[in-house]
């Protein structure tokens, strides 16, 4: 552990041996960071990702720097199918650490494999069409699209949680069931897919009793494995009766018809002999048992709530001690990080990334634009930065550029408005000039516009069609109405 001020090694003193700063509370918050970053480790080893999660937040906010626990986030978040969040963590671990940092090389193979952006562009436009039609209440198109989700990105928890939701909501809980048993594979406590299965199994449930009681002929009503068969004989046909409901198996052995009082006599001495033997000497010996494997269970149970509640009790008085200590150390905090002007830059980049994965384009397009890369190039010397800068405002460019055209064609078709239309449609054609409909539209716009000269505005898109996108369907169209411009 190094000093925060002069970057020494410590010792085991509560201040620096070099300069004299006192680093008892920074030494906690140090070590807390660490036993964040433990617990988050064998949070994921056991397959408890969401735990993992937030022990690991929690460590990287004690210690921004610790990259262990950054590294180790962005690999959980990988496993989650949330890859845009991975991502994110990498390029701010290998920002805080460029030498020696295995973030550079899970960056590298992401980059090295061009495919893989494009699925994650693709998983998460189609999730987001899927919120989209479940907030409109089609589910069946909702999941048909999340089923492609999931073909493209099968790790992705949070998709297997909306198909499983979406089959609750039609009623399907035997087929709701599959994809909760699949996200509970990829993260075994996540508290939410936990709920969902606890709904889903209770539902089963009824639907199973309710189906049950609806069957008449008694067949089904009391279930096979309560019957003991070892009480149960097969007789041979006989002439008592078919409907009489005790079976008296056939026997070689007879009694004379005159002891049948005596007989009935011994019988019900013999149960009234077995109840007692049963009651007195028995019973009493089972439940002494089973009361004691009770009482011993109990007993193990006490043991664990006890441990957990001291685990948890010493834990929460650490966090509250250590953020009323963090007050005392917000001015030192605060130069620390105007000394590293790069870091806003990295936090502009991942708050660029967030919006774009929750679906909010224009304000992730407006946040990314403040960037200039330019003027950035003497704070940030990391060409990871500048890939991951690149890459995000691609595939951001084309969503924001979809919806200027889908805004500019509402313009052009219901209100005619072809200027206004025109206008739009360039905003669109800047962002993403390799949509053939921006295209065609555009001249289409300029071509019915009613302002004087703008139908030879509209001749250069018309020949971009025809020479651009040859095997586009709008070619010909293009062809024909160039053809009548002067």
């Amino acid at each position: 552990m190094r000093c925060y001020k002069c970057n020494a090694t410590l010792s085991e003193n509560d201040f620096c041996n070099r300069c004299g700063t006192d680093v008892k509370i920074y030494k906690k918050i140090i070590k807390s960071s660490e036993a964040y970053y433990n617990l988050g480790l064998e949070k994921a080893k056991n397959r408890d990702l969401s735990g993992a999660v937030e022990c690991l937040k929690r460590s990287v906010k004690f210690n921004k720097h610790n990259t262990n626990a950054r590294n180790l986030l962005g690999l959980v978040y990988f496993e989650m199918g949330e890859a845009v969040s991975a991502l994110s963590q990498w390029v701010i671990s290998l920002n805080l650490q460029p030498e020696k940092n295995i973030a550079d090389k899970y960056l590298d193979q992401v980059q090295r494999n061009p495919g893989r952006l494009e699925t994650i562009n693709q998983t998460i436009k189609k999730y987001n069409q899927t919120v989209q039609y479940a907030t409109q209440e089609s589910e069946d198109l909702a999941i048909i699209q999340m089923k492609k989700v999931l073909n493209l990105y099968p790790n992705m928890v949070k998709g297997h949680q909306l198909l499983a939701l979406l089959y609750m909501k039609t009623g399907d809980y035997e087929k709701a069931l599959k994809p909760i048993m699949k996200a509970l594979a990829i993260d075994h406590n996540n508290t939410l897919s936990l709920q969902y299965y606890n709904e889903i199994q209770a539902e089963i449930e009824r639907i199973r009793k309710e189906n049950g009681t609806a069957d008449r002929s008694g067949k089904n009503r009391f279930p096979q494995n309560r019957v003991n068969l070892a009480y149960v004989s097969v007789p041979e046909t006989s002439n008592q009766g078919s409907n009489s409901d005790v079976v008296i198996p056939q026997t070689k052995y007879k009694e004379s018809s005159g002891n049948g009082g005596f007989i009935v006599l011994n019988v019900i001495l013999g149960i009234a002999i077995g109840v007692a033997l049963f009651w007195f000497l028995i019973l009493p010996s089972k439940l002494s048992q089973q009361k004691i494997e009770f009482e011993d269970k109990l007993a193990e149970k006490n043991v664990s709530i006890d441990n957990s509640a001291t685990v948890i009790t010493n834990l929460q008085d650490t966090i509250t001690e250590l953020e009323a200590d963090c007050v005392q150390l917000k001015k030192t905090i605060a130069g620390l990080e105007e000394e590293n002007e790069a870091l806003p830059i990295y936090e502009t980049l991942v708050g660029g990334v967030e919006l774009y994965t929750s679906g909010k384009y224009l304000p992730a397009y407006e946040l990314l634009k403040t960037i200039n890369l330019a003027e950035v190039e003497g704070i940030v010397s990391d060409e990871n930065f500048t890939s991951a800068y690149n890459g995000i405002m691609a595939l951001n460019n084309v969503q924001v550029a979809l919806i200027y055209y889908e805004d500019a064609y509402n313009n052009y078709y219901s209100k005619k408005e072809y200027d206004t239309a025109a206008e739009k449609l360039l905003l669109a054609y800047a962002l993403n000039p390799n949509h053939v409909d921006t295209v065609y539209f555009i001249a289409r716009a300029y071509d019915l516009s009613p302002t004087s000269g703008s139908d030879a505005q509209a001749k250069p898109y018309y020949q971009e069609v025809i020479d651009k996108f040859p095997d586009s369907d709008r070619v010909n169209n293009a062809k024909s109405y160039l053809s009548k411009i002067k």
